[in-house]
């Protein structure tokens, strides 16, 4: 008899868990009600399941990263 083909659990690869808003608000130390207006506007990669949102840390991370501003590399100050 051939027995079932079972991968082990060093054999899986675990999917990254999804945040919820107040994941993420505690994450960038920001609050929930920042993170869901960010959400609406548009501005914060998430994923809509429904009536709910999550989020990726990858993406959040990715999101961060590009936001971030090198020193000196605003605005010129005007002379």
């Amino acid at each position: 008899m051939h027995e079932p083909d079972v991968a082990g659990p060093e054999d899986r690869v675990a999917p990254s868990r999804l945040l919820e808003a107040d994941d993420v608000a505690r994450y960038i130390g920001m609050t929930t009600d920042w993170i869901y207006r960010e959400v609406r506007a548009g501005r914060m990669p998430h994923i809509r399941l429904g009536r709910y949102v999550r989020f990726r840390r990858e993406s959040i991370d990715a999101w961060l990263a590009s936001r971030e501003h090198a020193p000196g590399a605003g605005r010129a100050r005007p002379r």
